[in-house]
């Protein structure tokens, strides 16, 4: 079979995940901005969130080193923190 011809091969599992939770904490930091939530509000669900990403995380793939961080601008402190541990794992 060709390269052009075999199927494309699907996204790992951990690559998946952090997708998904990268999106959730997005979509977490825009309601926590239209609906002006209040600072400890937002670190709660931050820290629930990276809760349920690392336990995701770790049962299919192992602790990654650090790479880095994006400058992000007007983001809650929280929903920038919890990126950065979604982005580096």
């Amino acid at each position: 079979m060709s390269e052009a011809t075999m199927p494309a091969q699907p996204p790992a599992p951990a690559a998946e995940i952090r997708q998904a939770f990268r999106d959730l904490t997005l979509r977490l930091g825009g309601i926590a901005a239209i609906h002006c939530l209040e600072d400890e509000a937002v670190w709660a669900l931050a820290r629930a969130v990276d809760h349920a990403y690392q336990k995701s995380l770790h049962s299919v793939a192992p602790p990654a080193l650090p790479e880095g961080q994006d400058a992000e601008i007007r983001k809650h402190p929280a929903i920038t923190h919890l990126l950065s541990k979604i982005e580096i794992n």
